[in-house]
């Protein structure tokens, strides 16, 4: 089995080096108004919801678990810079050339200049903890990205999330909480022009998916689409085709997904995949989006084993 590997973070730092991050929250209903979601976020189950930072610049959502220890999805962390792209010229004959553009690996950068942020209140991050079957310079489907950070001190006023360590999301209404940009689903626009906001809506756990995780015959996957709610089926995916009230699709750099079970809110998911899937007609805008979250039951042990 491969250890944890863990990042200590010096208490000298190192001069910055500037990275340029966009940051997406995510999609909402076209036909429902943005306040009904930023509303629904402040609610005080989701205070644990807080905004990761580099070089204090927003760079993700993560999520607290317990007093000193935070959650989060490790790919957030991952940087691509554009001087490791390459580019391979094809030749076609008479017919001409095609210059293929090669990204670069990918790295994590600026580890020792990262900060949560709970309640208004930040904390510095002194220690980073990778699942170990995270790849460091690759985000692949067979990833468990998973990252597990040690603040400088105690959270004050605010309760951790507790894990779910039950099997049975299936069938599950999830509430997703997300810090960043969002948009409404329609009419298509990019979300760098979108609203910058704490943002919760509810999507439902239509299947269990992706690789297995390693060592176990559990899949590692929470997966839900975007409903469409005036004409259902031409954009659904997966599961039951109609809306929830308040709908709603996070990016891979946010959402945190909870399910409740007898009046507990529990912490179910932390969202590590959003796809849209062509075509869909244009007016459908973002609707048919589909979603992954990494399944927290799954994990729980490894999660819990980093807060001792």
């Amino acid at each position: 089995m491969k250890r944890s590997e863990r990042w200590l973070i010096p208490a000298l730092m190192v001069p910055a080096m500037f990275i340029l991050s966009f940051a997406f929250a995510g999609i909402i209903r076209h036909d429902i108004p943005a306040e009904e979601y930023k509303k629904y976020a402040q609610q005080p189950q989701f205070d644990c919801v807080g905004s990761l930072l580099r070089d204090g610049e927003h760079l993700g959502t993560c999520v607290l678990i317990g007093e000193r220890y935070v959650l989060d999805g490790a790919s957030q962390l991952l940087t691509r810079k554009e001087e490791n792209t390459t580019n391979d010229t094809i030749q076609h004959g008479s017919r001409g050339t095609t210059v293929v553009y090669k990204p670069g690996p990918m790295e994590l950068t600026g580890l020792d200049r990262l900060e949560c942020v709970f309640n208004g209140e930040t904390y510095k991050v002194e220690e980073v903890v990778f699942h170990p079957e995270f790849s460091k310079n690759s985000v692949s489907n067979f990833d468990v990205s998973l990252a597990v950070y040690k603040l400088d001190r105690k959270v004050t006023g605010v309760r951790p999330a507790s894990l779910n360590c039950d099997l049975d999301e299936k069938g599950s209404v999830a509430t997703i909480v997300s810090i960043g940009k969002f948009t409404p689903a329609k009419p298509m626009r990019s979300m760098r022009d979108g609203e910058f906001a704490k943002v919760a809506g509810e999507n439902m756990i239509d299947s269990i998916g992706g690789p297995f995780a390693p060592g176990t015959e559990e899949r590692m996957e929470l997966l839900a689409d975007f409903d469409h709610t005036e004409t259902p089926y031409l954009t659904n995916r997966m599961g039951e085709p109609y809306a929830l009230p308040l709908e709603y699709m996070p990016t891979a750099s946010g959402g945190i997904a909870f399910i409740r079970k007898d009046d507990q809110w529990l912490l179910a998911g932390i969202c590590s995949t959003t796809i849209y899937i062509m075509p869909s007609p244009p007016n459908f805008g973002y609707y048919g989006t589909c979603g992954a979250w990494t399944r927290v039951s799954v994990f729980a042990d490894w999660i819990e084993e980093q807060m001792k």
